[in-house]
């Protein structure tokens, strides 16, 4: 009986220690987040103020800007399909970290 309550008590502190893990994850997806969004207002906001100012660019500076526009757009792709589509993958790290499952076997806790 104490060998089961010895897995028992191992499988919590696992599950305790990949919830850590999944929160702590997520707390850096949630900030990088943000900064990619800081990015994209910072760059609307530059465009708007070129607008009302009237200024022009040269053509290496609109090649540079369109380059970085096309790798900013593929994190903000990125951003969205981790918000909107991989929320299966959160959900399955969650299950995964509260089953108390020990060389695959399910323990009832």
């Amino acid at each position: 009986m104490s060998d089961n309550s010895e897995h028992l008590e191992l499988a919590h502190e696992v599950n305790k220690e990949l919830l850590d893990l999944i929160l702590y994850r997520q707390q850096r997806k949630f900030l990088l987040s943000v900064c990619l969004v800081g990015i994209q207002l910072c760059i609307v906001v530059g465009i708007l103020v070129m607008v009302a100012l009237q200024r022009t660019l040269d053509d290496s500076w609109k090649e540079l800007m369109l380059v970085l526009l096309g790798g900013y757009v593929g994190a903000i792709g990125k951003l969205v399909d981790f918000w909107f589509n991989n929320a299966s993958d959160d959900n399955q790290l969650v299950s995964s970290a509260t089953s108390y499952a020990m060389n695959g076997k399910k323990k009832n806790g």
